[in-house]
Order: C-alpha cells, then sequence, then structure tokens
C-alpha cells in the first residue's frame, strides 16, 4: 500500500512539470520560427520565454542578441553575448558579434577579450562555413557568406578597439570617415553575390586604400575570372594600373580571357613575372597580341614561354616572325634556325627562313632552304622556286 502510495506520488510530481517542460520547449521552437520569419517582435518575447526556462539554449540566447541589435538595445545584446561567452561558445562567428556588440556600446574590454578569442579560433578553424561578414552604416553585422574574411573583420574591429583602450582617438576620424572596410564589403557583394551587377562602381574602388585593396584583389579577380565577368574585372584592373600598382600573380585564365575578348592588357598586369601553368594557352595569348600589333607584348609573351620550355617551337616561330616584321632579319634567321634544330621537318621554319634570306639578298641560302621544302610541301616549294630562284 506504501508503495503505491509513493508511486502515485511521483507520477503526480511528473505530471505537474510535464506541461512547464513542453511550453519552454515550445517556446523556443516558436522564438526560432519567427525569428527565421522576421517576426522579431514575436521572437523576442518567445525567446523571454524559452531563456527564463531554459536559460543555457544558446541557440536562442543568439537569436535575442540580434534581435535586441535590430530594435538598438546594445546594452541587452551585450548581456547575451556576454553570457555566450560565459558558457564557452567556440563560435568565431559568435564571438565577433559579441565583440562588435561591445566595441559600440564601448564595452572595450569585452570586445577585446572577443576579438582576441575569435582571432584564436578563426586561425585554428576547420570550418567549412561559408561566411562573409558586411557592415551595416551603423557598424552592424548585415549579412555572412565567406568564412575566409572572417580575420579581416577581427583586424578592423581590433584597431578600433585598440586606440580607445590607449586614449588614442586621433586616427580614429579618419578610418571611420574613409569607412574602408564598409566599402570593401559593397565590392564583395557585387563580387560574390549571385545577383550581381555586371559593373562595379569606379568610385567605391577609390575610396578603398592600397591595403584593402591588396587583401582583396587576387579573391575579387579570380572570382570574377571563374564566372567570365570582363566588365567589374576591367574596373579592378584599371583602378590598380591608374594607381601604378603592378601584380606578378595574375591567373593565366584572367590575362588569355582579356585577350580573347580583344582587350588590351593592363600596365598593372606584369607579364614577365607571370607564373606558366599552361604553355599551350599562354603561348595563345601572345598569338593574340601579335594579331592585335602588340609586338613589344606578344615578343615579351613568347620570351617567357621560351625560358619556361625552351623547345616549345611554335614561340621560338612568334619571335622570329615578330623579328622579320620589324625588318631585323638577321634576328628572324636566328629565330627560324633554331625552330629547325628542334623541328627539322617545320615547314613554316624553312619557307620563313628562306623568305629572310631573300630579304637580304642572300639567294643562294634562300633557294637552299627551298629546295629542301620541296620535299615537304611540293607545291608551295615549287611556286616560291620559280617566282626566286629561277631566272
Amino acid at each position: 500500500m506504501i508503495l503505491k502510495k509513493c508511486l502515485i506520488f511521483f507520477l503526480n510530481l511528473t505530471l505537474s512539470f510535464l506541461p512547464t517542460g513542453i511550453k519552454a520547449q515550445d517556446a523556443c521552437i516558436e522564438a526560432r520560427t519567427n525569428f527565421t520569419n522576421k517576426n522579431y517582435s514575436v521572437a523576442l518575447e518567445k525567446s523571454d520565454e524559452c531563456l527564463s526556462k531554459s536559460p543555457r539554449n544558446v541557440e536562442i540566447r543568439l537569436i535575442r542578441a540580434q534581435i535586441y541589435e535590430k530594435f538598438k538595445q546594445g546594452a541587452n545584446a551585450v548581456s547575451d553575448y556576454a553570457v555566450l561567452m560565459e558558457l564557452e561558445v567556440n563560435n568565431p562567428f559568435v564571438l565577433v558579434k559579441a565583440g562588435i556588440a561591445a566595441y559600440n556600446e564601448k564595452q572595450y574590454r569585452m570586445a577585446v577579450m572577443a576579438f582576441n578569442e575569435a582571432n584564436i579560433i578563426s586561425d585554428t578553424s576547420i570550418q567549412n562555413t561559408e561566411i562573409l561578414f558586411t557592415l551595416d552604416e551603423e557598424g552592424f553585422v548585415k549579412s555572412v557568406k565567406d568564412f575566409r574574411y572572417l580575420p579581416d573583420i577581427i583586424d578592423y574591429y581590433q584597431t578600433l578597439t585598440n586606440f580607445h583602450q590607449n586614449g588614442d582617438t586621433s586616427l580614429l576620424k579618419e578610418i571611420h570617415d574613409g569607412n574602408q572596410f564598409h566599402t570593401a564589403s559593397i565590392v564583395d557583394q557585387y563580387v560574390f553575390n549571385s545577383d550581381f551587377h555586371e559593373s562595379i562602381d569606379d568610385s567605391l574602388l577609390s575610396k578603398l586604400n592600397d591595403e584593402i585593396l591588396g587583401m582583396r584583389i587576387n579573391e575579387w579577380l579570380n572570382i570574377l575570372t571563374e564566372h567570365n565577368r570582363i566588365t567589374p574585372a576591367i574596373s579592378l584592373m584599371q583602378e590598380l594600373s591608374d594607381r601604378g600598382v603592378q601584380i606578378n600573380n595574375y591567373s593565366d585564365k584572367l590575362v588569355y580571357l582579356l585577350l580573347n575578348n580583344n582587350i588590351p592588357i593592363p600596365d598593372s598586369i606584369d607579364l614577365e613575372n607571370m607564373s606558366i601553368k599552361k604553355t599551350e594557352q599562354f603561348y595563345n595569348i601572345g598569338l593574340v597580341q601579335e594579331k592585335q600589333g602588340q609586338l613589344d607584348k606578344a615578343d615579351l609573351i613568347y620570351k617567357i614561354v621560351i625560358d619556361e620550355n625552351p623547345q616549345y617551337v611554335k614561340a621560338i616561330m612568334g619571335r622570329g616572325n615578330i623579328a622579320f616584321k620589324r625588318e631585323k632579319y638577321n634576328q628572324a634567321i636566328e629565330w627560324y634556325s633554331l625552330a629547325i634544330r628542334n623541328d627539322s621537318n617545320h615547314i613554316n621554319a624553312y619557307h620563313n627562313r628562306a623568305m629572310a634570306y631573300f630579304s637580304i639578298d642572300k639567294k643562294d641560302l634562300g633557294c637552299q632552304d627551298l629546295e629542301y621544302l620541296i620535299d615537304l610541301d611540293e607545291n608551295l616549294a615549287k611556286d616560291l622556286l620559280n617566282e626566286y630562284c629561277f631566272d
């Protein structure tokens, strides 16, 4: 009998707590759902209800902190972020948001702690999330896309925070007025968003200092090249040219893309120091330049190809052809001779060398090349022999 009464007591005790637990769980779900649907007032109410029963619910506390930021209740947001830090949330995204909220509320000690911890985690993180922070005009994080840019955010706010902590505010106005990071984030959106505009506003680029531009330029150009986006790529490279900046690690693909669209290579591209990944593709770049009459650049490209691959006959012939066009016939003969040494049956090499010999009145040597050529291309050689060698 006693055992039965005890069982009934514990059953009633359990049932008395069950509705409250379910209600708290429902509130957490409703908070998440309303936040996702941007019903922020309801989401805040449900977050309060959820956290009153489940104060260690990290997800809902982060949601509430962001709602407070949305409602410009910075102090409340900082309180929630402080709790998240006490709960040792090992997420650089959350820590950066905590640091920014603390910075905006002038709680610099907390901000430094948050940024330092985020820096440590982001340096060792193996997360494969896509996070790109962009800021609204008040400095709040408003979108997330690419994890690689997290260190930029940390550096930016750490700099501001350290100035405040040390009492050195002389540079703050300059940093805020320049708004360098915010401007870079706008360009990020142009480049990375799927609904991007085709053109990047040159006035945006002009607002970026060289350091910010340097941090971003290769990423931007790689993405633009990958998606064949010529116009904004040109805007970026023109900005570099105007600043007198040269970069030697442009991809072959980017240069090839420009030339295939009949776009001159900007001065900012240091062709001589480019790394060749695909010899054939790079040779084709030179060939396009040659056809466009850009003989200096074409000759340089052929030289780079030959330095990388000394037996690449097409580039050797290219240098010979450029020398011929410049009426430097002796140089042309040397290049054509080198081509023949690498390919003893190269029809164009014999033909072109013969024409070069005729141009400097070395008829015997020219006719000798044509006589050899007759075994390779009888029709071509026969006509030329009749024209140049038989009186």
